[in-house]
């Protein structure tokens, strides 16, 4: 009995990670940025902005990645990877680098300042942990970005 709950639930997890995966769509539906391979979710729109620009931020979760047959010990994925994937993929985007004091948020920012790409980090640590993407109602600077990701005061 005990041997079969473990294998029902080794398979629910095995096939809900799959279809959690087949679900994340090439593109984010908000921005139309491409969304990194390996990341989740996307569900939720959270309404923000930064001085008199409204904007709404959808959120990815970086995931782990394991080993062969899922029993290598876990390994994340790097702030740096996942940066080197969009840097490949928004070729005309701004980079602007962030950090609050306990975490990477890198920035990459649309040539015309209404989408960004948010890359945050682990706490002290180089692994990902969620990559934002933004829609912004009008221009945002590159300094109120980057003010807004390394969580200081924005000046307008």
């Amino acid at each position: 009995m005990c041997k079969a709950l473990v294998y029902f639930i080794m398979l629910t997890l095995i096939l809900g990670t799959a279809s959690l995966r087949a679900q994340v769509p090439a593109n984010d539906a908000l921005t139309g940025i491409p969304v990194f391979p390996s990341a989740v979710g996307g569900d939720e729109r959270f309404p923000g902005g930064i001085c008199r620009i409204t904007a709404q931020t959808v959120v990815y979760y970086v995931p782990f990645l394991w080993g062969p047959n899922h029993t290598a010990a876990p390994k994340q994925i790097a702030v740096a990877d996942v940066e080197q994937w969009y840097q490949t993929h928004l070729k005309d985007f701004r980079s602007i680098p962030g950090f609050d004091g306990q975490r990477t948020q890198d920035v990459f920012l649309s040539p015309d300042g209404t989408k960004a790409v948010t890359i945050t980090g682990k706490p002290a640590s180089p692994a990902a942990y969620a990559i934002s993407f933004t829609l912004f109602s009008g221009r945002a600077q590159p300094s109120q970005v980057k003010s807004f990701a390394s969580h200081q005061k924005i000046q307008c």
